[in-house]
Formats: structure tokens, C-alpha cells, sequence
């Protein structure tokens, strides 16, 4: 039997009509696009539609999208770049950002800022009421992502922008969309927005490429010099085939994201109704307040990293919310939820190509391991 792979919040399967349209450009449209022959016009042409594609995705104009090589150089080109963080200001970060985020913290402190982190409730949702108390009249930036990739929390993005501008017109709202980008509805000039981070290949898209929406009048300093390319934010050649392979991703998740949404829901629910019956686990957030496609399961006495191990002995390929390598440390994530040591917990993430019975096999495997690893966890 072959494994049975729920671990789509790392990255997906690039599916067969995103490789043909990457080795179709690395063929026909192999130019540099700053070239000025015809070949590099071909190039340029293709970069420019996909470019499009995007921005007409999240409701911006093109020329405030700027390809990246993915979302943790998105987040840094942000982060690092605003010219606005200076010393004597303040920066808010949600408790629960993407490491490319929340690793930042230690370097905006460096700058001078003061940072404060905003803190979640039980199901990592961050309160409106809490976040409105910590903003001031210093406050330059607000980091907050849109859907948490280790649980799969949504974040009222919208009303966090809305509250910040409120207090500050000229605060630096960035979000990190790269859970979200392509399953969830995304408008970023309505939700007020300055930057937000995307990624090809959580939508089965190619590693490698990203991009990085940048509002029109909000300029950063760039990390790299060499190249007057992506407005002169991001220098160099453009990856053309990565570009062409997360237009071809963004097409194929357009046209089945609804699919993908009521096969996602009904997939969750199964998955629940299947442990229901299975003592000691349960949701580690409330699914009410996540995406259907990321499911974050706690297991009672178990260590995550020997239930993945056991897990994968069955063919089940899942990922842990516990940090591995032997620690009993917590993410940050996690210790943001109140956990001060591993809850046994793990992810389980679906994308286009996840068959449906996926939840049965695990739910089966569950409970033929969980017994045992409870036992090996006991006797440590």
C-alpha cells in the first residue's frame, strides 16, 4: 500500500499540469525576460501574466507584486526592508507567526524597537479587544498571518488592519498568507493591507518561487544589490519556469478551490466522527476557529515525536506541533496555547490530491499505535 501523505501544510505534490507548464517555459521561454530580442519579450510576457494572475487574485494591481523565491524571504524582505522602523518605535507580532516572522523579534529589538508580541487565547485566535489596548501612536508595524501553519488557526486579519489604521494611518500592516493564498478569499486592498507574503509550493505549485504584494506608496530598502528587476526590490533573473508553474497552480486551485473546500470539511468531519470513540484524543484547537485543511490532533499520553515515528511505520506520513530531535520543548506555538511541555499532538494537512479515505487509514492506524506508544512513553 502506498503512504498515505497528510503533511500538505509543509508543501504539496506539484501536480501535472504545473510540471508541464514549468518545463514548457524552461523550454520555449528559457530567455532572460530583460532581454530585449524577441525570446527575452516571450519571457518577459510570461512573467508579466502570471503576475497579473496574482494580483488580480488578492484584488491589487500588478505592479505591486514582486516575485521572491518564497514566503520566508517575503516576510524578511518586509521585515528588514521598512524604512519606517526606527529607533523609538513599536512593532506588534502575533505569538503564533511562521518562524520567518517570529525569528525576527530578536532583530527588530536589535534596530531599537520596542516589540511586543500579541498573545492568543486557547484556540490561538488573537482577541481584537487585547490587540486594540496594545496599540499606540508609536506603533509602525503589525505582523499578524492570516491561517497558522501548525494548527490552522484563522486570524481576524481584516479587523486587525482596521483597528491599527484607526490608531495609526501610517502603521505597516504585513500578513502572511501563504496558508491561506489560493484556499481561502483573500482581497488585501479592502482588508487594508501594506505587504502580504505568498508561496507556489503549498498549492502545488514549485519550491522556490513566491511573491510578495507590496502597496504602491509602501517602499522598502532592498536586502540585495545587482539588478534593476522586480522594481529594483528584488534583483536578479527571474526564475521563469517557477513563475509559470505557480500560474499554473493558481489557475488549478481557482477552479477547484470550492471542491476543495466541501472535500476538506467533510474530510475533518469524518476524522472526528472516526476518533471519536478512541479515548484521549481530541482537537487541540476548537476546529471552529481553523481551515478545514489543516487538523491539529492531541493525543494523551503520547511524546509527538514517537507517535509520528509509529505513525509512519503504518504508512502515515503526518507532521508534529512539538519540536523533535528528543526536546520535551515546546513550539512557540504551543507554548503561545498555554503548553508548557509536548501535548502529543501532531498536524494533519490536506490538499487537491488527498483522497477522501486518507482519514479512515489514519483513524485505523491511530488505534492500532496509540496504545503502544502509549506504553513506550510510560515506561521512559
Amino acid at each position: 500500500m502506498s503512504p498515505v501523505y497528510l503533511d500538505n501544510a509543509a508543501t504539496t505534490r506539484v501536480l501535472p499540469e504545473v510540471m508541464d507548464a514549468v518545463s514548457s517555459a524552461a523550454q520555449e521561454c528559457f530567455a532572460n525576460p530583460s532581454s530585449l530580442h524577441s525570446a527575452g519579450a516571450n519571457a518577459r510576457r510570461l512573467v508579466e501574466s502570471v503576475r497579473a494572475s496574482l494580483a488580480a487574485a488578492i484584488g491589487v494591481d500588478a505592479s505591486e507584486m514582486i516575485f521572491t523565491s518564497g514566503g520566508t524571504e517575503s516576510n524578511n524582505l518586509v521585515i528588514r526592508g521598512l524604512p519606517r522602523l526606527k529607533q523609538g518605535g513599536r512593532a506588534l507580532v502575533s505569538s503564533v507567526e511562521h518562524p520567518s516572522v517570529y525569528s525576527q523579534v530578536a532583530w527588530l529589538e536589535a534596530q531599537g524597537l520596542v516589540v511586543d508580541e500579541i498573545p492568543v487565547d486557547a484556540n490561538g485566535v488573537i482577541a481584537l479587544d487585547v490587540f486594540e489596548s496594545m496599540l499606540c501612536s508609536e506603533t509602525r508595524l503589525v505582523a499578524v498571518m492570516a491561517v497558522n501553519n501548525e494548527i490552522g488557526t484563522i486570524q481576524p486579519v481584516r479587523e486587525i488592519a482596521r483597528l491599527a489604521k484607526a490608531k495609526n494611518p501610517d502603521v505597516h500592516v504585513h500578513c502572511d498568507a501563504v496558508q491561506a493564498f489560493g484556499k481561502t478569499s483573500l482581497d488585501a486592498r479592502s482588508m487594508q493591507l501594506d505587504s502580504m507574503a505568498l508561496s507556489a509550493h503549498k498549492i502545488h505549485g514549485p519550491k522556490g518561487i513566491g511573491a510578495l504584494y507590496l502597496r504602491k506608496d509602501r517602499g522598502i530598502n532592498p536586502l540585495t544589490a545587482g539588478g534593476s528587476q522586480e522594481n529594483k526590490t528584488r534583483p536578479g533573473t527571474e526564475n521563469v519556469p517557477g513563475i509559470a508553474g505557480f500560474g499554473a497552480a493558481l489557475s488549478l486551485l481557482q477552479r477547484e478551490r470550492a471542491t476543495f473546500k466541501a472535500r476538506s470539511e467533510r474530510m475533518r468531519e469524518k476524522l472526528w466522527e472516526l476518533l471519536e470513540g478512541q479515548e484521549g484524543i481530541y482537537p487541540l484547537v476548537h476546529p471552529d476557529a481553523c481551515v478545514p485543511y489543516i487538523v491539529s490532533v492531541r493525543v494523551e499520553g503520547c511524546s509527538s515525536e514517537t507517535l509520528l515515528h509509529f505513525l509512519e511505520q503504518e504508512g502515515i506520513w503526518v507532521s508534529s506541533g512539538s519540536a523533535c530531535h528528543g526536546s520535551a520543548e515546546p513550539t512557540h506555538v504551543l507554548k503561545a496555547l498555554g503548553y508548557e511541555g509536548d501535548p502529543g499532538s501532531f498536524r494533519a494537512s490536506f490538499a487537491l490530491d488527498t483522497p477522501e479515505d486518507s482519514v479512515d487509514q489514519l483513524a485505523e492506524a491511530l488505534a492500532k499505535v496509540v496504545p503502544i506508544v502509549r506504553q513506550v512513553c510510560a515506561s521512559r
